[in-house]
């Protein structure tokens, strides 16, 4: 049986902005990423301090049996949450991207909940539906817009 996994939110410590910084700046992150250039630390650190300040956003790190595996952001829009994630590149391949997402909205009970997928980003499509997204549009620049609960609103 796997160890489960649990969310714990950043704080801003060195040690998770470090971490947070390598994960982004992974080749293969980047190129899957909506803004796919890599990241200058300096603007990754106030990133993060904007993150940790915010209530409308919410970032977690994802652990297993204390080895971080992964990170789930979700951003409130209105009357929706933008669920975004990334699993480690030493811990991609097993499965784990589900149990991130899972927990994460484990965490949004009855909240409505997008994300915006690159159309090669399969790993990524079958982590959405797997959670119970549905793939509702595709934009001219390649990112999907999957969807989870009902939002009347169209938020782009």
């Amino acid at each position: 049986m796997r160890t489960p996994i649990t969310l714990r939110a950043v704080t801003g410590t060195w040690t998770e902005i470090d971490l947070l910084f390598a994960w982004r700046n992974d080749p293969v992150t980047c190129a899957m990423s909506r803004v796919p250039d890599p990241v200058a630390f300096p603007d990754h650190v106030c990133w993060v301090a904007d993150v940790v300040s915010d209530p409308d956003r919410q970032l977690w790190i994802g652990d297993q049996a204390g080895e971080p595996i992964g990170t789930v952001r979700a951003d409130r829009q209105g009357a929706y949450w933008e669920l975004s994630w990334t699993v480690a590149p030493d811990w991609r391949g097993l499965g784990l991207g589900h149990a991130l997402v899972r927990v994460a909205l484990d965490m949004m009970p009855n909240q409505a909940v997008i994300a915006h997928i690159k159309s090669e980003n399969t790993a990524s499509q079958r982590i959405a539906a797997a959670a119970g997204f549905r793939r509702v549009g595709h934009a001219d620049d390649g990112i999907d817009r999957w969807q989870r609960g009902g939002i009347r609103d169209d938020p782009g």
